[in-house]
């Protein structure tokens, strides 16, 4: 008798994880906890071989930088961790192909897309 509840509860309580993990994965991806107030600066030099990107947020929250191309593929991806304030770069986009590329800039929250 002992066996079959010690037998019982081992599969109950293996039940009951496969529950909540289930319930955990059909719930989609998370929002953040703390999403932040970011301002962005894009331009592109005279040349158009370099693409200057400046952003400006409030500490505590990560901001997340993604350069993709008509077809989806991400070509540059970086994150602001939460404790930067400031980010400044210089993407050379003068080696790519001719064609469509959009830069999505995004707290989790809000996604801000520019067309290069």
């Amino acid at each position: 008798m002992k066996t079959l509840a010690h037998n019982f509860l081992i599969a109950l309580s293996f039940s009951a994880v496969t529950a909540f993990t289930t319930v955990n994965a059909l719930a989609g991806p998370k929002q953040p906890q703390h999403p932040v107030a970011y301002q962005t600066s894009i331009y592109g030099s005279a040349d158009g071989t370099k693409l200057n990107v400046a952003i400006d947020k409030q500490l505590g929250g990560r901001v997340d930088i993604r350069l993709v191309d008509a077809k989806g593929n991400v070509l540059f991806q970086q994150g602001i961790h939460s404790n930067q304030s400031t980010y400044r770069s210089r993407l050379v986009v003068g080696d790519l192909p001719a064609g469509t590329y959009q830069l999505e800039i995004s707290n989790g929250l809000d996604t801000t897309v520019r067309t290069v």
